[in-house]
């Protein structure tokens, strides 16, 4: 049930982070020029929105009526639309990489509001985790009109999730107010796939969890939806392709797995881009219930369970956990029906914002096949909870706002960050937010708000004392200083026209002097884009740090080169002059999926006047091999086709040239026929017999002054038969190498070699603050390698001691430092051969280059 996965874990919180920063946002309903929105930047700070906030979920009383509401699907003519009206954001239905729209999908809007998305608890959770998205759609979502163009539009403010299905074909997307205009759905196939649940007698067994997983290793998964099994025992995974997205990993192992308190995985392992026809096995070890009963239990209480082995006693228990699923307290009490026997629990609670285990006591689950456990517990939830007012420099409250909320451990000259909430103010002004980690030693909050459109309005600091575990802190009204206006002005298209709802990015100027004493300038991003308003009218806001900012508009892949205005400009113009696009499809061979192929478009010559080129731009294919790579300036191209998470270049395309704003096909791209190559997986073995968690295979570029590298994870490598010579370098391990034209399949690696260098004479260790290093490199291999990867070893007394992946003939590298400074570098090639052995291997090493003993001996009389 527990979704130990570190990768996921860091790759959630990073993507987390760009969410609130970039989605918290919207914008304004109102149309007005440049110059009038700059006279009301600083009163719009105390603006509430024009249009209604997104309604929340209905309730059960309520869903009745509003799923006959949403039966029917309406057809209404475009000469009778309102087009004076405000029609809220475009959404538009469409299929492949070229946006075809399905006029005849219909579309739903799943409403969720901003505490439902951050506690992950929510009526499209649950949905989504019982695989019931499609039947809770008349329960809790609302079916968007249809014109007769194909075309709809969601709710001002609307923030949720969008579900637009047509004959055989589903998608889905997240909404926010921030979304760009129109927002596409990308409609794919269906896939279904079947899986039959056993309990310990054979017997079907229904209500129980079943996820698509995907693996990393032994240890590390992410569940990417579930269903339970109906009364027969069998559980349909419905929307396969939509359940994976755009998390396609060709070094991953996907499988169909119970998603419930086991110890270890129950799955079987499938190829995700070709699903089994045929219902898979789950056969369930012998399990029992569990019902949590908790005393004082607050409303809106979730609980999950943790397993352990009965032997197994944590020194402490983790106070972070990171659960697939979550079931809800009715009246104080949950029953988890398929908990395995024989191991201990632990209960985990999450109310409103605290997830914390409801005590630190592991206990015994149930003892035998079908036994219930009743575990009566009282919670133990800890933290704090705080609470203010959020008002302008007038005094005016600041409604409808966008909050993060930093604390700070404040003392004796220290200033450390504890952690970070976000959340919206409410009608009065007031924020509040309430947090389950250890802040007794938080001393001070630094609150920052964004209006509806994102625009920075300002910031405080306010300093309480230590708050205890469960307090209240009332921090009052809390006065914001308002931040300057940077830049006003308005997004163009190529053609003059305003853009609605473009993103604007503020960059600053960076300076760093080389060692020459150059100055190098960069520009970098400084902070989340705002949003312009359906006019195309923008206003960034900030600390005034310099007399320059850099300005880039986006919207919908295109772009405007990055500009330097002054800071505090008015009536600026971005134009979204990188607007062409490069289209075409590829003929793949058999056997390498379009899932796992990346294209980059990689600009020849930089942009005329654009202070930071744009990087390359990347497109994905669909499943009928098309491409289409957006948002490119004009000028020439090379195409380049990679696969295997974008690491492997299999072909490329030079100097397609974008002549327009608009779609550009090469006839070579149009089809780029690559069905001839053949590409096969080689399993790559660690010396202890299991697939290769972490590795590289490289090859030569540009003559052997440098490497491509592709990744091997899970023991899984992509080649060609035609590709040139690999080495497979790994840490522990002997580098090995690897003819891709040989037909081998599995590749067994051999343990790297333990090597002892012992100094001696004028070789001796320096005093400080002198240091010796030191790294072996082989003499017989390509350069990159003994450039790029190099075994350091770090020098113990008079001795270097360590694993050497490379046999035979060998250079030690010595390097003399005075802190970080190098002093003096020199090679000894005189040193081996080394064997390949797992015995260690000794060697004395007494003689160096002259230069290099002569600054040794300088560095000991300078000590003396």
């Amino acid at each position: 049930m527990r979704s130990n996965h570190l990768l996921v874990v860091a790759a959630a919180l990073a993507g987390a982070v760009l969410v609130v920063a970039w989605l918290l946002s919207g914008f304004d309903a109102r149309a007005a020029d440049p110059t009038s929105r700059e006279r009301e930047a600083g009163a719009r700070a105390t603006a509430q929105l024009d249009a209604p906030a997104a309604q929340p979920a209905p309730s059960h009383s309520q869903s009745d009526e509003l799923g006959r509401a949403a039966a029917t699907v309406t057809d209404t003519p475009s000469a009778s639309v309102d087009d004076t009206a405000p029609r809220g954001l475009e959404v538009a239905p469409v299929r492949g990489a070229r946006r075809e729209r399905v006029r005849e999908a219909e579309v739903w809007y799943w409403p969720l509001s901003l505490a439902e998305e951050r506690s992950g608890t929510s009526s499209f959770a649950r949905a989504e985790h019982t695989g019931s998205i499609d039947e809770g759609l008349a329960q809790f979502a609302q079916l968007l009109e249809r014109e007769t163009d194909g075309r709809c539009y969601a709710p001002r403010g609307a923030s949720g999730r969008l579900i637009a299905r047509a004959s055989g074909l589903w998608g889905m997307t997240e909404i926010s107010r921030s979304s760009e205009t129109p927002l596409f759905i990308v409609l794919e196939p269906e896939v279904e796939v079947r899986a039959r649940v056993l309990d310990a007698t054979g017997a079907a067994a229904p209500g129980v969890r079943v996820a698509l997983r995907q693996f990393w290793n032994d240890e590390s998964y992410f569940d990417h939806g579930a269903t339970l099994s109906g009364a027969d025992g069998v559980a349909r995974l419905r929307h396969l392709r939509q359940l994976v997205g755009g998390d396609w990993d060709f070094d991953a192992r996907y499988a169909v797995a119970i998603d419930e308190p086991l110890l270890a995985s129950v799955h079987v392992e499938i190829d995700v881009v070709r699903p089994p026809n045929e219902t898979l096995e789950l056969r369930l070890p012998a399990t029992g219930s569990v019902q949590v009963e908790l005393e004082a239990a607050l409303p809106e209480s979730w609980v999950a369970l943790e397993v352990f082995d009965l032997d197994e006693v944590p020194d402490e228990v983790e106070r972070e956990r990171d659960f697939e699923t979550w079931l809800p307290l009715e009246d104080g009490k949950v029953r988890f029906p398929c908990v395995e026997v024989g191991r201990q629990v632990l209960v985990w609670l999450r109310t409103g914002d605290f997830e914390a285990p409801a005590d630190d006591v592991l206990r015994r689950g149930p003892g035998a096949q079908g036994e219930s456990v009743v575990l009566r517990l009282q919670a133990k939830l800890q933290g704090a909870t705080f609470a203010g007012r959020a008002l302008d420099e007038q005094g005016a409250p600041l409604v409808d706002m966008d909050f993060t909320a930093d604390l700070y451990d404040v003392r004796q000259n220290r200033r450390e960050h504890v952690l970070r909430e976000s959340g919206r103010t409410e009608s009065d002004g007031r924020f509040v937010f309430s947090t389950a980690d250890d802040i007794t030693s938080a001393t001070q909050l630094e609150l920052n708000l964004r209006d509806e459109r994102n625009v920075s309005l300002g910031g405080a600091r306010v300093s309480f004392a230590p708050a205890s575990a469960g307090a209240t802190v009332e921090l009052g009204d809390v006065r914001l200083v308002a931040t300057s206006v940077l830049a006003a002005g308005r997004v163009l298209d190529v053609a003059g026209q305003p853009v609605p709802r473009a993103w604007v990015e503020l960059h600053e100027a960076v300076h760093r002097t080389r060692r020459d004493g150059t100055v190098r300038t960069s520009w970098e991003r400084r902070s989340s884009p705002v949003i312009a308003d359906d006019e195309g009218h923008f206003v960034v806001r900030g600390e005034r740090k310099a007399a320059s900012i850099g300005l880039r508009a986006r919207s919908n892949g295109a772009s405007s080169p990055l500009r330097e205005f002054s800071a505090g400009a008015s009536d600026v113009e971005l134009r979204l002059e990188h607007s062409g696009a490069i289209a075409g499809r590829l003929q793949l061979p058999p056997g390498l999926s379009t899932d796992f192929v990346w294209l980059k478009a990689v600009r020849k010559t930089p942009a005329v006047g654009d202070l930071a080129p744009q990087r390359d731009q990347w497109a994905r294919l669909d499943t009928a091999g098309e491409f289409v790579a957006r948002g490119l300036a004009l000028g020439a191209y090379d195409i380049r086709v990679l696969t295997s998470g974008g690491e492997r270049e299999i072909a490329a395309v030079e100097n397609v040239q974008v002549v327009a704003s608009a779609e550009t096909r090469d006839p070579r791209l149009d089809p780029l026929d690559l069905s001839g190559l053949e590409f096969r997986t080689v399993t790559v073995f660690a010396p202890n017999g299991k697939p290769l968690s972490d590795g590289m295979a490289l090859t030569e570029r540009n003559g052997g002054e440098d490497s491509e590298s592709h990744w091997i994870s899970q023991g899984k490598l992509l080649v060609g038969l035609n590709d040139p010579t690999l080495w497979i370098v790994a840490d522990g391990c002997m580098i090995e190498r690897f003819e891709p034209a040989s037909g081998i399949d599995v590749i067994k690696l051999r343990p790297a070699a333990n090597v002892r260098v012992q100094l001696q004479g004028p070789l001796a260790p320096p005093p400080e603050p002198y240091a010796l290093y030191a790294w072996i490199s082989g003499r017989a291999e390509p350069g990159f390698l003994a450039e790029e990867h190099a075994d350091w070893l770090e020098l113990d007394g008079a001795q270097i001691q360590g694993a050497v992946r490379r046999p035979g003939a060998v250079t030690l590298r010595l390097q003399l430092n005075k802190g970080e400074e190098s002093v003096a570098e020199c090679e000894v090639t005189d040193v081996g051969p080394i064997v390949d052995t797992d015995r260690l291997q000794t060697f004395e090493l007494s003689t160096a280059p002259a230069e290099f003993l002569e600054a040794l001996t300088k560095a000991r009389e300078e000590q003396r």
